[in-house]
């Protein structure tokens, strides 16, 4: 990847995917900082349903000819959790996938779809039985007001405008998931940190979505990798090192922006 990447796209990379240690610059930390992003930079439960996403929008496809493809659901869950531990099991991420998890099994046993905010008084019930001291978590808290978002605001947000082009669809699909989320977990943010950067709205809008394409693409790349498919991982470097370019321009923009 080294040969084939940006400092920058490789540095991203290395933080939004695999949890590593990275080497951007004051600049560009400051830049994610004023945008409000800095949380797209670390592993958590929002990676995680964005990869399960991708991992199961070629079975919703096959879903619409072939109802048994359900069950393919089921094999995501195995390299959820390789990911989850390669990536050190963050209790956000372990959290993230005992909800997807939950969802995945129920919806095989009944034979439909799970709703999310099932899976949500499902998972929260557990805590209090198991765990009843992490609902005063931060952590905690905000992961099931993410969750919330996704469950109850994100289906407002995309009934606003709906389209055939899949295209169009995944990018609307997250603006809706960033703004969501965004409009959920505010509330917490501003009552345990007191403030948020004036950039926040604007900068989860414009890179939230850009977020979301870039996981995917980590996604992709790694299994091309993995599968030893040369071409297509080329190709996926030079999308990978494009974005990472804009994502960038997009931070030192905010750098250079006086915002508190």
């Amino acid at each position: 990847l080294h040969v084939y990447l940006r400092a920058f796209s490789m540095n991203l990379y290395k933080r939004t995917f695999l949890g590593l240690k990275s080497d951007f610059n004051d600049k560009q930390l400051q830049g994610f900082k004023k945008a409000g992003v800095m949380h797209a930079l670390t592993i958590s439960g929002m990676h995680m349903a964005i990869i399960f996403g991708a991992l199961i929008f070629p079975v919703k496809l096959l879903m619409r000819k072939w109802h048994f493809t359900r069950w393919l659901k089921l094999l995501s869950i195995p390299f959820l959790w390789f990911y989850a531990e390669i990536t050190g099991s963050a209790p956000p991420v372990e959290r993230a996938f005992v909800f997807i998890s939950i969802s995945v099994i129920s919806s095989l046993l009944i034979n439909r779809d799970v709703r999310i905010r099932d899976s949500v008084f499902t998972v929260g019930v557990l805590y209090l039985i198991f765990q009843p001291r992490s609902i005063f978590d931060i952590s905690v808290q905000l992961s099931f007001a993410a969750v919330f978002g996704i469950a109850w605001i994100v289906p407002i947000l995309k009934s606003i405008y709906s389209t055939s082009n899949i295209l169009l669809d995944f990018l609307w699909s997250s603006i809706c998931m960033s703004l969501g989320c965004t409009i959920s977990t505010l509330p917490f943010i501003l009552y345990y940190f007191g403030e948020i950067s004036s950039g926040f709205i604007i900068g989860n809008l414009l890179l939230g979505p850009l977020f979301t394409i870039w996981v995917v693409l980590c996604l992709l790349i790694s299994l091309f990798v993995l599968l030893n498919f040369k071409l297509l991982y080329c190709l996926g470097c030079e999308l990978m090192n494009y974005l990472g370019y804009v994502i960038e321009y997009i931070s030192l923009q905010f750098f250079k922006l006086k915002l508190s």
